[in-house]
């Protein structure tokens, strides 16, 4: 039963990949590793499995999704000013980038080239020699077990099974042994039957079964009693209540091998096989008595038989098991790495919107804490080529001689400016913002911006996304955050840490509180209806560079 669960698993996961395949993070979902995946989520507490399922089934929805179903969605990042999507809030946001410290280096460098249902969805990885393995598992045959002729005394057998990777249940492998043991002359004592562990079911417990039937079909032309014996304790128990009548059922574990044991008790008379646990790993030098030495000895002899039952496997078969065992601990390192990451950065996605509504800043405006290396002077102006090739000479031109003018050789303190407070800034310099409608164009191309009702928001995060990649194009270091320096905004917002005037800043919340007297905060709805800004006097003008 556990064999056809275990292929009904198989079969139902190609048939959900068949029906999934439209949504690209889902492409090739066969290739996951479904059942390590249900081992992490068993190492979960309740409510982080919860979490966790959002992230498998996609229900985690990111900003490049929700701009289908809001009415003022952008489809930008709402902690930074990217491009929103899973990849990108797990694996490059830099609000979370604290989260993915402890991810080793060269797993950060293989994420862009991971498939995305593990990397964006947290489906593990299935080891690309998985159904190898399971093949050669399968095709190993053992020989039809053979009566010994009949002694003329009562027979004593051990019995014992071996497994290599017991704990990791995709790639461990068992053996098994019987041992024949004459209770008179020690010499006599042989290996009677042992061999590999056939079927893709392999366990330490499967082994030792298999071995009892083994024990049963080379002994069942015997006349005298038989005791066998072996040292583990749930044979022991499920055997005796076979001798007692009771049949196996037939969807219970490894009903496959007790049907087959019960079949062979019909061989012997009533109570003429009986089953003795023995201790199990015990030296002999612990022995109180001559029948625990007789014991622990044969017992370890039968142990060692079957370990040695396992080292007579072909060459082949130990070079796809040296080449499975690494490929399952390579994508287990791989999965769990990442899923760990989701996992924390998900909580912490939640976590903010839980405290939301109820954070409020001790010292509304105070500045918060900028590291000392969060700003490095510019240097001369120019215009990267990258930048220029997306948003063209005029956009990247206009801005970038505003933001220059701005902080090139500025004398005043490095604080967190918001991409609210730039984009309010350079309206009031005169300058006019670029869009993103159907392709970015600049802003004098869309003359009545006002008349389409796009949120505040979208079209602040127009232009700081053009200032952002401006600047890592053209190699200039820049800090990211996520609380302003203002007294008008007290929410959670992409920031800057830039040498910025002061007064600048109190200007842009001035404006923001003729419209909001009393502040906006992240369930304020006044922000997203804010007028575009008027050219203020106060405001030097923006001046074209030319070089």
């Amino acid at each position: 039963m556990s064999e056809i669960v275990l292929r009904a698993l198989w079969s139902w996961q190609l048939r959900v990949a068949q029906q999934v395949s439209h949504r690209p993070g889902f492409v090739d979902i066969q290739y996951a590793d479904a059942g390590d995946t249900r081992s992490f989520l068993r190492t979960l507490s309740a409510d982080e499995q919860e979490l966790f399922h959002k992230c498998l089934n996609g229900c985690h929805i990111t900003q490049d999704g929700q701009k289908y179903c809001q009415e003022d969605g952008d489809g930008l990042c709402p902690y930074c000013w990217c491009s929103d999507s899973r990849f990108h809030r797990f694996w490059e946001c830099e609000r979370f980038e604290h989260d993915r410290k402890d991810v080793p280096a060269d797993i950060r460098a293989l994420t862009p080239t991971l498939p995305e249902f593990l990397t964006c969805f947290g489906w593990s990885l299935r080891p690309c020699t998985q159904m190898q393995w399971y093949r050669c598992l399968d095709a190993i045959q053992i020989p039809e077990g053979v009566p010994i002729a009949h002694v003329q005394h009562d027979v004593h057998v051990f019995t014992d099974g071996s497994c290599v990777n017991q704990a990791f249940p995709t790639c461990r492998v068992a053996a098994w042994a019987v041992v024949l043991a004459d209770p008179k002359n020690p010499s006599l004592t042989h290996v009677l039957d042992s061999g590999p562990l056939p079927g893709i079911l392999q366990s330490a417990y499967r082994a030792e079964i298999f071995a009892v039937l083994r024990a049963l079909q080379c002994l069942r032309a015997q006349k005298g009693n038989i005791t066998l014996w072996t040292d583990c304790g749930a044979v022991v128990r499920r055997f005796g209540k076979l001798l007692r009548g009771l049949e196996p059922k037939p969807n219970s574990a490894h009903s496959d091998i007790w049907l087959l044991i019960h079949a062979a008790l019909q061989d012997f008379l009533p109570g003429q096989v009986q089953m003795t646990k023995v201790a199990a790993h015990q030296p002999v030098s612990r022995a109180m008595t001559a029948l625990e030495e007789w014991c622990f000895t044969h017992n370890a002899f039968a142990d060692q038989a079957a370990l040695f039952a396992q080292w007579t496997r072909p060459k082949e078969f130990w070079t796809l098991f040296e080449k499975h065992v690494q490929a399952v601990g390579v994508c287990q390192r791989l999965s769990r790495a990442i899923q760990k990451v989701m996992l924390v950065i998900s909580k912490a996605v939640v976590n903010d919107h839980d405290n939301a509504e109820v954070e409020e800043r001790v010292e509304v405006g105070a500045p918060a804490p900028v590291p000392s290396d969060a700003w490095t002077d510019l240097g001369p102006l120019s215009m990267p080529a990258p930048a220029l090739h997306r948003y063209g000479d005029e956009i990247v031109r206009e801005v970038l001689s505003w933001f220059w003018a701005a902080v090139f050789g500025s004398l005043d303190d490095v604080i967190w400016v918001s991409q609210f407070h730039l984009y309010v800034d350079f309206l009031k310099s005169g300058g006019v913002a670029p869009t993103n409608i159907n392709g970015w164009k600049p802003g004098r191309a869309m003359p009545h911006l006002d008349l389409l009702s796009i949120p505040f928001q979208r079209r602040a995060r127009w232009l700081c996304k053009v200032i952002k990649e401006c600047m890592k194009h053209g190699g200039w270091k820049c800090s990211y955050n996520y609380r302003p320096t203002s007294q008008a905004l007290n929410l959670h917002t992409g920031c800057l840490a830039l040498p910025w005037p002061r007064w600048r800043i109190d200007c842009v919340d001035r404006w923001l509180f003729a419209f909001a007297p009393a502040g906006i905060n992240r369930s304020s709805k006044a922000l997203e209806g804010l007028p575009i800004a008027d050219c203020d006097p106060r405001f030097a003008p923006v001046v074209l560079s030319s070089v």
